[in-house]
């Protein structure tokens, strides 16, 4: 409702520099971040050197103390290679289980970071907590300061790395200033002779300020999927990552069933017998030449009826979108306040926030509830829900409680469920739940081994009878 309160939310979001705004640093500093990107160089350096010479990149505990270290991506790479190199049918499958194994190769160099708050959570933890809904392991204590020695030493590795690139750098800049300055001599000026007038970059820059505004705005746009690409490959983005991961893994072994062989073959022959068959003499007799001799006039005529239709619909959509748009927002000022600003569902930043190694965690120890203190709770009649305020429909906006209400959602469990966190109910000395009777992991492991093993003795057993039964009436 204050405007002091939108500054602080709109520096909050988009921070000092507002990307809707013509701001010469801030294209400057997409340079910068353009240059920052030279670190996946590392990333890349690291992959390709232990990939081609065999280095260890997992290790295996085999007992006590005693481990040992494998060249896991090594012989991956090397059975994919000659694998593919032999049975070219299979690139499909191989080329969405190398985007598998580059995530997971990613997701292992962070899980290797000594500082705990570097890391990210694993593909096997959201596999199972995909799997069982929820997680087996709790979370980590960690202590403050943890593991500083390690981390120091792997900061000052990565460090000088990052110097010994930037030295790198800059002595080529220097030899390519020396190399044109030289040549500049040579050429005796050039064959400008009229004097210089010096002028700083920014205010040339600012000069064209209308030709660079929508460059601005376009860079944002593009830079800000660039940002997303990064946290998904980095894990940062933990949960599209993962399913970035299980799709790629899945559709690698469904493409192995695939007969792209039979397809492409397909494809190739419809596309013969459609573009170089006789029946071409018919379009060009009457399509292609008709058109061909239209005079300039004709095909003037012709063009504006099409792009006039174009036009007619651009317009259109783009009005509807426009009123949609002031009707939303009219609707949002009317329930939240005047002050709207967007944000991001996904991690847009450039700089990435990591809590400090002196930072402490743990498990969170909530408070233990009955069955009917926690039904109200979350059926919202004793605490207030915030919905949120995403509005549905086109004609009358409403919110997402209301739509909950229209629903009959007035409850977080999910069908099937008494409750959406059993975990939280009160228990007694025996760690059983007061007024809840929680189904065992192992009974519903049970139950779901024992369908599929009815449903596999009706298939073996039961479809062969029905298939003799029906051939014995039919040729009866």
């Amino acid at each position: 409702e204050k405007q002091r309160d939108f500054k602080q939310m709109s520096f909050t979001v988009h921070g000092q520099n507002n990307p809707n705004k013509f701001d010469m640093m801030l294209l400057m500093s997409f340079l910068d971040e353009l240059k920052s990107y030279q670190l996946v160089l590392f990333y890349l350096e690291d992959a390709f050197e232990t990939a081609l010479f065999w280095r260890n990149s997992v290790t295996v505990d085999l007992w006590g103390s005693t481990s040992i270290g494998l060249p896991l991506h090594s012989v991956v790479l090397f059975v994919l290679g000659t694998t593919m190199v032999e049975y070219p049918q299979l690139i499909p499958s191989f080329s969405m289980l190398g985007i598998a194994w580059i995530m997971l190769a990613t997701m292992q160099y962070r899980s290797n970071v000594p500082c705990y708050w570097k890391r990210c959570r694993t593909f096997q933890e959201l596999l199972v907590a995909l799997i069982f809904d929820r997680s087996i392991s709790g979370p980590p204590s960690v202590k403050p300061n943890q593991d500083q020695e390690q981390y120091e030493e792997w900061l000052r590795r990565w460090q000088e790395r990052i110097d010994k690139a930037a030295k790198h750098a800059e002595k080529a800049q220097i030899q390519y200033e020396k190399f044109t300055k030289e040549l500049e001599n040579a050429e005796g000026g050039g064959l400008d002779i009229s004097t210089p007038q010096h002028q700083s970059v920014l205010s040339m820059l600012n000069l064209f300020k209308k030709m660079l505004h929508p460059l601005q705005l376009s860079l944002v746009t593009w830079f800000g999927y660039l940002r997303i690409a990064r946290n998904i490959l980095i894990w940062e983005e933990t949960y599209y990552a993962f399913w970035v991961t299980l799709i790629s893994l899945v559709s690698a072994v469904v493409f192995l069933f695939v007969p792209w062989a039979f397809f492409i073959k397909w494809i190739m022959r419809i596309l013969v017998w459609l573009l170089f068959g006789p029946w071409m003499k018919l379009v060009d007799t009457f399509y292609y030449t008709p058109l061909k001799n239209l005079s300039d006039d004709e095909r003037e005529e012709k063009e504006r009826k099409v792009k006039r239709s174009q036009t007619e619909v651009f317009i259109r959509n783009a009005r509807i979108s426009n009123e949609n748009a002031l009707k939303l927002k009219d609707m949002r000022v009317y329930k939240f306040g005047k002050y709207i600003t967007r944000v991001p569902v996904l991690k847009v930043d450039r700089h990435l926030d990591d809590p400090l190694l002196s930072s402490t965690g743990g498990a969170y120890e909530h408070e233990r509830l009955t069955m009917a203190m926690l039904a109200m709770q979350e059926a919202r009649r004793e605490t207030c829900l915030q919905p949120g305020q995403h509005l549905y429909g086109d004609m009358i906006p409403i919110s997402t409680a209301q739509r909950s209400d229209e629903k009959n959602e007035i409850t977080w469990a999910s069908t099937g469920k008494i409750t959406s966190d059993p975990a939280m109910l009160k228990r007694d000395e025996n760690g059983v739940a007061v007024d809840f009777v929680e189904l065992s992991d192992s009974a519903a492991i049970f139950k779901v081994l024992f369908v599929v093993f009815a449903a596999a003795l009706v298939n073996w057993f039961g479809f062969p009878i029905i298939v003799s039964t029906v051939r014995y009436y039919v040729y009866l």
